[in-house]
């Protein structure tokens, strides 16, 4: 009988290899254009075949920063300060929950979260790793702070680690569906694709990393659209 895994890993077969060295390596040392980057992300387009959507808009913030005598990219303090205007000013007027009551844009969101984190003690992406491996439960304080803010869940969570290195998945639509055209459900889709991954890298010459493959995987099926 084949299981789950086997029949994902014939999916994944299909994926061009060069799909597997397509990762960016996010913004590891970042923390806070990971931040805009990960809530910005949130039901909208990274790229489109225009030129457009969240990361053209994203370098064009970072440039931006970099360029200025006050670059907020590894300082979340240095952001909040800033405030969220010159953010929604770049980065669009998108909302978490639009139509709900508590709807707001993602511009005060990515400021909500900024503040929360520094609040634990943390303002650089050093502080976070440092934070992480101080005790093992510190992991669940920082989901927990990160998600606080109305309309972040625990996959934009995960997403924001990834970009500042930590292995991981994120299970948004595009990996869901992959999952789901494959095993008919897209039920535990984060830990399929895990699964996956481990036994792919049992093949020869098979090296990318989680986030690698895990971008593999979303490339491929975002193409299809």
């Amino acid at each position: 009988m084949t299981t789950d895994t086997e029949k994902l890993l014939k999916s994944i077969d299909r994926i061009p290899k060069d799909y597997f060295s397509h990762y960016g390596g996010g913004w590891k040392n970042q923390i806070s254009t990971a931040l805009v980057d990960a809530v910005f992300s949130i039901s909208g387009k990274y790229e489109t075949v225009h030129g457009r959507g969240l990361l053209p808009r994203l370098l064009t913030l970072r440039d931006g920063w970099n360029r200025s005598g006050i670059d907020p990219s590894n300082d979340l303090c240095m952001l909040v300060e800033l405030g969220e205007e010159p953010i929604r000013a770049e980065m669009g007027h998108g909302k978490v929950v639009p139509g709900h009551s508590r709807e707001r844009y993602k511009s005060i969101a990515v400021l909500e979260a900024a503040q929360n984190l520094i609040d634990l003690g943390i303002v650089s992406a050093e502080d976070l790793e440092a934070f992480r491996k101080r005790y093992e439960g510190n992991g669940k304080k920082l989901e927990t702070a990160f998600t606080a803010p109305v309309g972040i869940g625990y996959v934009t969570f995960e997403y924001f680690m990834m970009l500042l290195g930590v292995p991981g998945v994120k299970a948004d639509r595009m990996i869901n569906r992959f999952v789901k055209c494959s095993l008919g459900t897209d039920k535990g889709a984060r830990d399929q694709i895990i699964a996956a991954h481990e036994e792919w890298l049992k093949q020869d010459g098979n090296t990318a990393s989680l986030i690698e493959f895990d971008h593999a995987i979303w490339l491929y099926e975002s193409k299809k659209v």
